[in-house]
């Protein structure tokens, strides 16, 4: 986390609407987009009956994904975005 406070200043020291806007915006679609490709290729794929490398690394894409969401959002308390990446996490089970 510390590596991307001293690479995204703007977003982390912006003020509180800024940050806000910037996740409902960019973040959340973005973040939507990504799971949704994911599951999406994880349900045409047949994942769930066989597992082979590349899929491995999507998952592994997906999770540090999430991971780095969760935390921007839990450093900069946006809570109500944080519901919402939880929300969303939620197609990929």
């Amino acid at each position: 986390m510390s590596c991307f406070r001293t690479s995204c200043p703007t977003v982390l020291g912006a003020p509180r609407f800024e940050q806000v806007r910037t996740f409902k915006q960019w973040l959340l679609p973005n973040f939507h987009k990504f799971v949704s490709r994911y599951a999406e290729t994880m349900w045409y794929a047949g994942c769930y009956n066989k597992v082979d490398r590349s899929e491995l690394s999507d998952e592994v894409s997906v999770l540090k994904t999430y991971s780095t969401a969760v935390e921007v959002l839990q450093y900069t308390n946006s809570y109500g975005s944080l519901l919402e990446v939880g929300a969303l996490s939620h197609q990929l089970v």
